[in-house]
């Protein structure tokens, strides 16, 4: 178990942190919030948000980079905001270690199409929550 966790999980983590760091450290992050931002404001909430989906989407706790800050950001939501970005963060995408093993077994334009559905579904169905709450 642990040799299965060294050399499978490990490795994946690690390279996701290289990941996460390479975006913050080359500015590409604040880019792709920037860019963000927007789609975030359809479904009423702060663009500020967006770092937070976008790590997210790297790593399924990637949320909790919005708890900067002692989570003023956070604390500034109503609960309607807060299960909003909740959902919309965890849904978006599938985890990377998913990806990467649907596009091993299966091919990687399988798994880019099953993203992007993934995706699309996530966004109509965080729309119709918005419309159900009356938002």
């Amino acid at each position: 178990m642990i040799k299965q966790f060294m050399f499978q999980a490990m490795p994946i983590f690690i390279a996701i942190c290289l990941i996460a760091a390479i975006l913050q450290l080359t500015g590409l992050l604040e880019w792709l919030s920037k860019a963000a931002g927007p789609v975030l404001q359809w479904f009423h909430l702060p663009a500020e948000a967006a770092s937070g989906v976008i790590f997210s989407m790297l790593r399924k706790d990637g949320l909790l980079v919005l708890n900067y800050g002692e989570g003023g950001l956070l604390q500034s939501l109503d609960a309607g905001q807060v299960f909003v970005l909740v959902y919309l963060a965890s849904t978006l995408t599938a985890c990377l270690v998913t990806l990467r093993t649907v596009g091993k077994e299966f091919g990687w334009s399988f798994a880019a199409s099953l993203a992007g559905k993934q995706a699309l579904t996530s966004l109509v169905s965080t729309g119709i929550i918005l419309l159900a709450v009356g938002r």
